[in-house]
């Protein structure tokens, strides 16, 4: 089944079958790989870096060294750079933000491995299409130059199928490589800007700043208490002006 699948794919695509099969396999794999990479990510467990923002507590070093015990267990890239921030708690803000920055230029670097090569094979493979379309083309007119007689559809379909053939394939291996590429791109860019706001918040905090974890959350009770405030106020308001226009 193997070779006729083989012997059908080398008939439609000619001499494209290799490089434009080596192209969607490569495609394949990086996808493949990249999607393995984000399930695993997401299935990472954030509780103690959770647990971590939401109930801080003053930067003791009792405090801080239970904190880290407890992000060891965690193999999630924000727990690692925090325990990372937390070994450096020694160090001034600058260097701990030089650290952190160096850190975090890496994760965004093998975040986007391979979607260079993906970019690379979305703008090649459109190309290798319209190279077996102009030799399809060639070896259409080539069949015809040697015709003497008239021109029967049989004759043509050879020559125009390998053309359209590997112009379909090779937009079909170019479209999804074009639009997994920007998806990890912005997959990565997000993870990582992500990661540095809530290690900055940190560092942060272990220079002193006082409530750095939990500003969101701050805000949040803020906004719900001022939702609240106007939903009970509003009755009042009303019943004052009732009053008022009995009066």
């Amino acid at each position: 089944m193997n070779d006729s699948l083989f012997q059908s794919l080398n008939q439609a695509l000619g001499y494209l079958t290799w490089p434009l099969g080596f192209c969607a396999f490569i495609t394949f794999m990086i996808i493949l790989e990249r999607l393995a990479l984000i399930l695993h990510d997401l299935l990472k467990s954030r509780k103690s870096l959770k647990h971590l923002a939401l109930d801080i507590a003053p930067p003791t070093e009792h405090y801080i060294l239970q904190r880290m015990e407890a992000l060891k267990q965690s193999q999630h890239m924000e727990a690692k750079g925090a325990l990372l921030l937390l070994n450096y708690r020694g160090e001034n803000q600058a260097t701990r933000e030089n650290i952190l920055s160096l850190w975090l230029s890496q994760q965004l670097s093998m975040r986007k491995s391979g979607l260079k090569l993906l970019q690379l094979i979305a703008a090649i493979a459109p190309l290798m299409g319209l190279l077996g379309t102009v030799l399809g083309l060639i070896s259409m007119f080539g069949e015809l130059a040697q015709n003497q007689g008239p021109i029967t559809p049989s004759q043509l379909s050879s020559g125009l199928g390998l053309a359209m053939n590997t112009t379909a394939a090779g937009l079909i291996i170019a479209l999804p490589a074009l639009i997994f590429a920007q998806l990890f791109h912005l997959w990565a860019e997000k993870s990582c800007d992500k990661t540095a706001y809530t290690l900055n918040q940190l560092n942060l905090w272990l220079n002193g700043v006082p409530n750095a974890m939990h500003i969101g959350a701050l805000e949040q009770a803020v906004l719900t208490k001022t939702a609240k405030d106007t939903l009970t106020s509003t009755p009042a308001s009303k019943t004052n002006h009732r009053q008022s226009m009995t009066i």
